[in-house]
């Protein structure tokens, strides 16, 4: 793949950016805007091809880039699902010791 080219062009981006704001930009400020979102375009495509193969496709679907967005956007929803199926497996974990042959071997 070749990492040329842009999401966006930059007269689309400046229509869409009138629709925002009545603030002008600066040219240096619509480059900068114009790679930031290429950047974020390539970050979300990245993670959203990791999730497709860890599913064993090769092709994207929009779950993929829907999950891809929630984790870049909204990186505390993440967190917190990690966060539970950790006390989750915690849990588990402790359970499984609880039941451990070798605990009832201490006694002895």
């Amino acid at each position: 793949m070749s990492n040329s080219g842009n999401v966006s062009q930059k007269g689309t981006m400046e229509g869409y950016v009138k629709t925002l704001t009545e603030k002008r930009f600066s040219n240096d400020g619509k480059d900068v805007l114009l790679d930031q979102l290429n950047e974020v375009c390539k970050v979300l495509v990245l993670r959203a091809e990791e999730h497709c193969l860890s599913s064993g496709r090769s092709t994207i679907f929009k779950e993929d880039l829907h999950k891809a967005y929630e984790e870049l956007m909204k990186p505390h929803v993440f967190v917190e699902e990690i966060t539970l199926k950790l006390e989750n497996q915690k849990t588990e974990l402790q359970e499984l010791a609880e039941k451990s042959i070798t605990r009832f071997l201490e006694d002895v």
